[in-house]
């Protein structure tokens, strides 16, 4: 059976020379080619409403992680402790994750992607998570990438504990995190500290969010591979139908 197309959402920097350049771990295609699928990367457009047809032949969507959301973009002023944004990636990662919401093609968020997925359905973010006033573990680990820092526990009869199981360890590179869920936005897994750690959107087959980076821990191991088989599988399926 063909493989289906996986569109992986470009990121955006700028290199020693300040040339500005489509940027993208390849953690992330490596992920998606060890699921079974063929990453495809869309490079930010100019123009965002080209964003459907650059898609077309897409059957399912990956949004990586990257720097911070700007919080203009659910209403509130910069904090001290934001860090660097870039508006016009948000307005096109939030586009594609509205798109693969009402084509309903698969989606799998990963950190940055979580937030913007939340933010995309009118939720709002921490800022920066050492500025929350209640006690809060270390979401920005001096550990190596694939290593599994803090628990997480997942929501019976969810979507990601079916995939990952009830509980298990995950690694940490973030310091901003969802505050607020949006609309039809369910947190199905949270760390000790009650940091959304896993979010589904209700009434989508696959729209999943994850706040760490399975991409990174599947170089020591396959735990993690079910997150990339499951958006391939469904990617699959709905490409078929």
């Amino acid at each position: 059976m063909k493989k289906p197309l996986i569109a992986i959402l470009g990121d955006f920097a700028l290199d020693a020379r300040g040339r500005e350049r489509c940027d993208l771990s390849q953690r992330y295609v490596q992920a998606v080619e060890k699921g079974g699928g063929v990453p495809l990367v869309l490079p930010l457009l100019s123009n965002l409403e080209d964003l459907s047809a650059q898609a077309e032949s897409a059957a399912g969507f990956l949004l990586p992680g990257g720097d911070d959301v700007h919080p203009s973009l659910y209403g509130e002023e910069p904090s001290l402790g934001l860090g660097a944004v870039h508006p016009h990636l948000d307005h096109f990662h939030m586009k594609a994750a509205h798109l693969a919401l009402a084509t309903g093609r698969p989606l799998l968020a990963i950190c940055r992607g979580i937030q913007v997925l939340n933010v995309a359905l009118g939720g709002t973010l921490w800022q920066d998570l050492p500025s929350r006033p209640e006690p809060t573990l270390q979401h920005s680990q001096k550990s190596f990438r694939f290593v599994a820092t803090h628990g997480v526990t997942t929501l019976e009869g969810s979507l990601i504990r079916r995939l990952l199981g009830a509980t298990f360890l995950v690694n940490s590179f973030h310091h901003q995190a969802i505050r607020v869920p949006g609309k039809d936005v369910l947190v199905t897994a949270s760390a000790p500290d009650g940091i959304p750690e896993c979010v589904e959107v209700q009434g989508h087959p696959f729209a999943l969010g994850v706040q760490w980076h399975p991409e990174e821990m599947l170089t020591a191991g396959d735990d993690m591979l079910p997150l990339f088989t499951g958006l391939v599988e469904t990617a699959r399926h709905v490409a078929k139908n």
